[in-house]
């Protein structure tokens, strides 16, 4: 099953995107509401963050695929969120910046959303606040991989630099966890997104390397990221999609995308049927052939492609 948020309107299809159905729930449908968070557990459990003012905001859940939805209250006006089940779930909230700075708050619900409790936040004055977790730096999310073992991921400004950070109480707490960068790109600054396990031992860990030219490079665990081994960074710069520890993709949605089959060792560049490079907000794939693109140009028209071929072909299913 495939699911479509834009702005208020929520759409799901079961047959891979040939048809959809509005699943909006009843009381935002039709307003002007903004999502500021989601998460999809599977077909059926879902998250939902809406704001309807910059600090009205509510929680919407639903246990069987948008059919029905419960309404929650939350401490937070923000958030990616995370669930490991369909109880347990995180979110990383952005409280606000400055320079080169991000101030965080991180949640935790044991109820599936009901009640959430603050485990950390990092805002300069606010009561409990700790610096475990710098202030400075750009944060770009954070992932649980069990209910005590969790990462932020960002950037610094400054050459050879990464900011990834991991913590073993739950988010009580956090230690900088060190990696070397590759070859060739040990001065380069670094932007590091949060990883993506596939089990609670395997996952990957993407780093953009801010050098000349412009480079992508993977990391891998087998240990549950108590260690992480770099792969052979590719010049490219470009989104991102994993669908296992293996099938990584490389697409800025021109002609070509690059695609691995070893978890980012080694790299072939096919020849795509179409050219979204000004236009591609975001693409996934769910197996080495199976994936979708989402498309939006400067007039908020939006377009919805599906590939069964690893990349290589693209057909229109929304035009």
């Amino acid at each position: 099953q495939l699911v479509l948020s834009m702005y208020a309107c929520f759409t799901l299809s079961p047959d891979g995107g040939a048809t959809w159905y509005d699943v909006t729930p009843g009381d935002v449908a039709g307003r002007s509401i903004r999502v500021s968070g989601s998460c999809f557990l599977d077909g059926s459990m879902a998250w939902l963050l809406l704001n309807s003012t910059a600090t009205q905001v509510s929680l919407y859940r639903t246990a069987d695929g948008g059919g029905t939805w419960n309404m929650y209250n939350v401490p937070f006006i923000n958030g990616r969120m995370q669930f490991l089940d369909s109880m347990q779930g995180y979110v990383f909230s952005l409280l606000g910046a400055s320079a080169g700075a991000d101030a965080v708050a991180i949640f935790s619900t044991m109820d599936g959303g009901v009640t959430w409790t603050q485990v950390y936040t990092n805002l300069p004055g606010a009561e409990g606040t700790s610096d475990t977790l710098p202030y400075s730096g750009q944060k770009s999310g954070m992932t649980y991989v069990d209910p005590l073992h969790a990462w932020v991921t960002g950037s610094v400004p400054m050459a050879g630099e990464t900011f990834f950070y991991t913590s073993s109480d739950g988010g009580s707490t956090w230690n900088k966890q060190e990696f070397e960068l590759p070859p060739g790109f040990r001065e380069a600054m670094t932007e590091i997104d949060p990883p993506v396990f596939f089990t609670p031992q395997v996952g990957l860990l993407p780093v953009r390397l801010l050098a000349e030219p412009p480079s992508f490079v993977f990391y891998t665990t087998l240990d549950g990221g108590t260690t992480w081994e770099s792969t052979f960074p590719l010049n490219v710069s470009a989104r991102y999609a994993a669908s296992s520890l293996f099938d990584v993709f490389l697409w800025d949605g021109g002609e070509y995308i690059y695609v691995s089959h070893d978890s980012g060792e080694t790299w072939d560049r096919l020849r795509t049927n179409v050219n979204l490079v000004m236009t591609l907000m975001d693409f996934e794939f769910v197996d080495a052939n199976n994936g979708w693109a989402l498309t939006g140009d400067t007039i908020s028209h939006h377009t919805f492609y599906r590939t069964v071929d690893g990349g290589a072909t693209w057909t229109l299913l929304i035009p």
